[in-house]
């Protein structure tokens, strides 16, 4: 798997893992990545009780990583903690991109050579960014400016709304005669589960519906809108009984 500037987060699940023993540096990190719908998982470290996840994360492609220190000893630096997490979360042979998240990001050739003795998985690239130069103003902007920096784009939200008129009503679900295009007149039935409607919209033949279709990193919504207008003269086109089987399945597109 090859990094470059068309790699995008985030299609399923988690992608980002921060590492950190610090919530006050991670937390408004996670909190920026939350916002630009990005998902994340943060792992807090304590090296009395550490809370490795159970099996190494197979989505992962990006992580930050603090450095540790171990202030019994003098603030001594830990490669090997950081190392023992990294060795946890990723896989044996999975790609990814380091960024090494500290203060003192110029101790990321001492970390680099325990990870080479321990024989841990190298990640495609090793990235050096200062926590100061993000966490502070907009995070948020702070956040996305670095990913541009790191070569990742996010994908987009999209949104799509469309109008459809109820034609059919069957034990668990409902067709619905959508206009998916106003301006070339296109039309789809499409069938929908009947849980959204319920307590929300009660359904009846020949209803009018505004429907709101959200697409994002991870997820795809679709909400469901009661239309109080009469749209009859936008539908004339499918405005036709479904009384034989014929009809029905040319409207269905089989």
């Amino acid at each position: 798997m090859k990094f470059s500037e068309e790699i995008q987060l985030i299609e399923f699940g988690y992608q980002v893992a921060i590492v950190d023993n610090e919530d006050v540096d991670a937390k408004p990190l996670a909190e920026a990545f939350d916002s630009l719908n990005v998902g994340n998982h943060y792992y807090r470290v304590d090296p009395t009780e550490p809370q490795f996840p159970e099996h190494t994360q197979k989505d992962v492609k990006l992580v930050f990583l603090d450095l540790y220190y171990d202030d019994s000893f003098g603030s001594k630096f830990e490669a090997d903690v950081c190392v023992d997490w990294l060795e946890r979360i990723i896989p044996h042979g999975q790609p990814y991109t380091l960024v090494v998240w500290s203060k003192d990001v110029e101790l990321t050739s001492e970390l680099r050579i325990t990870m080479v003795k321990r024989n841990l998985t190298m990640p495609v690239k090793i990235i050096k960014k200062a926590k100061a130069d993000y966490l502070i103003g907009n995070v948020h902007d702070n956040i996305e400016r670095m990913l541009s920096e790191l070569g990742i784009r996010l994908k987009d939200i999209d949104q799509h709304e469309y109008y459809g008129k109820v034609i059919q009503l069957e034990a668990d679900s409902v067709l619905i005669m959508c206009l998916i295009d106003e301006k070339t007149t296109e039309f789809e039935v499409r069938r929908f589960d009947l849980q959204p409607f319920a307590n929300h919209i009660s359904l009846e033949i020949g209803k009018f519906l505004k429907i709101k279709v959200t697409t994002k990193p991870g997820s795809r919504t679709i909400d469901f809108f009661e239309e109080t207008q009469n749209l009859s003269l936008m539908f004339i086109k499918p405005d036709v009984e479904l009384d034989t089987e014929t009809q029905r399945m040319d409207w269905l597109n089989i």
